[in-house]
């Protein structure tokens, strides 16, 4: 099995108690485990109920992995170019999951980006594959104005999932998240009592941790996971 199919490797940024902020763009691209592919590497646990391994990769053209089983869930946001998933292209903007113990075949010709999660313990879930850039897919978001696209709901895990768009210069009250709440910004910029998030930013809000975002003048489209945050 490959290093694609599976968590493995070290632990890094394992305490889910404590407020993790990490700007990709100041963070070099490192050789992954997988031949073919750089990385950005963001979290693991690698054991328990809790394991979880959260990353950018950057695929080469002409990666190929070969087909196999998923150990573990695994969950794909295509954030450049296009990837083939067992025979299925799919450009940036297409969030995919394959469940695990299902079929994984990752392929690309011209080169991708991608955001790669998984997740191991109580998280089966079906297979997902929803285009974020189809309008058809967005519903108001919080009845402020912005929008969202919804990927998921809670299921086996707690957890939910969408893309949303934060209108410019809009603040949402202060709040925290009963599960905690990570959050990956694509476009625009947020900016809270602690700092500004900019494209690229990894954030992951531990159960507690209270926040006033603001989004600035260009709003902020960003991918929001929340409720899979509690320390196992």
């Amino acid at each position: 099995m490959t290093e694609l199919a599976r968590i493995s490797g070290p632990d890094h940024n394992a305490d889910l108690s404590a407020l993790v902020t990490i700007h990709a763009h100041d963070q070099p691209w490192r050789s992954a485990a997988v031949p073919g592919a750089d990385e950005k590497l963001f979290e693991r646990i690698g054991r328990g109920p809790g394991a979880r391994e959260t990353a950018l990769l950057r695929l080469a053209p002409g990666f190929s992995a070969p087909q196999e089983r998923a150990e573990c869930r695994i969950d794909i946001l295509v954030l450049e170019g296009a990837i083939d998933l067992l025979g299925r292209q799919y450009a940036a903007g297409h969030y995919l999951r394959v469940p695990p113990r299902a079929e994984i075949g990752l392929r690309t010709t011209a080169g991708a980006t991608i955001m790669l999660k998984k997740r191991a313990g109580p998280a089966d879930g079906e297979a997902i594959a929803l285009d974020t850039n189809d309008r058809a897919n967005w519903a108001p978001w919080g009845g402020r104005g912005s929008e969202k696209a919804q990927i998921y709901d809670p299921g086996s895990l707690p957890e939910a999932s969408w893309v949303g768009f934060m209108l410019p210069h809009l603040t949402i009250p202060e709040h925290d998240h009963a599960g905690g709440e990570e959050i990956f910004i694509l476009e625009g910029e947020l900016r809270d009592e602690r700092g500004s998030y900019g494209p690229r930013t990894w954030v992951r809000f531990p159960i507690g941790v209270t926040h006033t975002p603001s989004a600035l003048a260009q709003g902020c489209l960003m991918f929001v996971r929340e409720g899979d945050v509690a320390p196992c």
